[in-house]
């Protein structure tokens, strides 16, 4: 049993804890986690507060005028003396729910989201201990979300679910792309990239030094970073790359990527890959330094760094026998974000999967076109 009410005849009190979701009055979806504080006198039964919990209720227990809980994250202390308005008097953390993390100095910053309670967290823990539950420093990544412009404003705690971060010295970079495309400002435009700057110098007290909504479009191959290989870009190369790559202080975004179902379908306009390059020599004003196409073609696989050169590859139809390719490495020199500077394409014999700066070597993947005749859909899809 993961949930369990409990009786307290001494106190006259019943505790039950829940977690669940439920619609409002405005039809909007929410969830909510706590324990529900009920007054047991004789066969009377009366509602009083909800301590509010921080992950999944479990358990609840009264102790010297106290009432402990404990959720899948966390031990808290309540003072219940008032029922309808619990206080919390303290709170320790065993887990946080991290999906994102980067070392930064001495320090591991982690982003950290709850469904229960809507919230967002930059977590800061020391790098010799990154488990412990009680961090250096926690910060409310909230008040950083633009309002998605839906009524409901659908975040769920996880506004930041495909944010990137980055380490430059003490410095944090954390980028992530903003709203829907159907309700960013309740309208159709096209969403931003969203970028903040945190100074970690001193880890027990996180500085915010700079907050910018840059017109940088979102990709799909932002959403699909880590799933390139099970869906392919393009024509469905294997790649190994990023949609979004750092070099010291600038921030290279890869944009106009789609899955290689897309490419075929003629309602969706032709996909134009760019790089967007945003310069954060001066955090307190995060700018697009400059924004180049990628070479025309197909094939076109994510971003890779080696040093101030980014790196890309794609393929060019033979004019000869248009069912062969060539592909062809891409290097362009970001050192300059303002001015970048690309190098003319190197014939090799695939794609780009990945590259060694120290022998100066790369690993490409070729590609062997098979036809499988199939008699229906579902034996197609069977075989991939």
């Amino acid at each position: 049993i993961h949930k369990a009410f409990r009786i307290f005849d001494t106190d006259n009190l019943i505790v039950v804890p829940f977690a669940g979701s439920s619609y409002d009055s405005n039809s909007c979806y929410s969830y909510a986690s706590g324990v529900q504080l009920i007054d047991l006198f004789g066969d009377q039964l009366t509602a009083r507060g909800v301590v509010p919990q921080h992950g999944q209720a479990r358990r609840a227990i009264p102790h010297n005028g106290r009432l402990l809980t404990v959720s899948d994250d966390r031990v808290a202390s309540f003072d219940i003396a008032d029922r309808d308005h619990p206080k919390q008097k303290s709170s320790l953390a065993f887990v946080h729910k991290a999906y994102q993390s980067k070392v930064v100095g001495q320090a591991v910053a982690q982003i950290s989201s709850d469904w229960w309670t809507d919230r967002s967290t930059l977590v800061i823990s020391p790098l010799a201990d990154p488990d412990r539950g009680h961090p250096l420093a926690e910060v409310d990544l909230q008040p950083l979300l633009k309002k998605s412009g839906d009524k409901c404003d659908y975040y769920y705690g996880n506004g930041f679910y495909d944010a990137r971060l980055f380490a430059n010295g003490t410095k944090l970079y954390m980028v992530w792309s903003e709203g829907y495309s159907y309700y960013y400002d309740g309208q159709n435009e096209q969403p931003k990239t969203a970028v903040a700057v945190f100074e970690l110098a001193d880890p027990y007290h996180p500085v915010l030094e700079g907050l910018a909504r840059l017109d940088v479009p979102m990709g799909w191959s932002w959403y699909y970073d880590d799933y390139a290989w099970g869906y392919g870009w393009g024509s469905g190369p294997v790649s190994a790359g990023k949609s979004v790559v750092q070099h010291g202080s600038t921030i290279a975004v890869l944009t106009g990527m789609q899955p290689y179902y897309w490419y075929n379908d003629p309602s969706q306009p032709a996909p134009i890959p760019s790089v967007y390059l945003i310069d954060l020599s001066n955090p307190a004003t995060p700018t697009v330094a400059s924004s180049f196409p990628l070479p025309a073609g197909t094939n076109q696989t994510l971003l890779q760094t080696d040093g101030a050169t980014l790196l890309s590859s794609h393929s060019v139809p033979l004019q000869s026998d248009p069912s062969k390719v060539k592909f062809y490495l891409d290097r362009f020199d970001i050192s300059n974000p303002a001015q970048p500077q690309s190098s003319s394409p190197v014939n090799v014999p695939g794609s780009l999967l990945s590259f060694d700066h120290a022998t100066h070597r790369g690993i490409f993947v070729d590609y062997k076109r098979e036809i499988l005749a199939t008699s229906d859909y579902s034996e197609c899809y069977s075989q991939g």
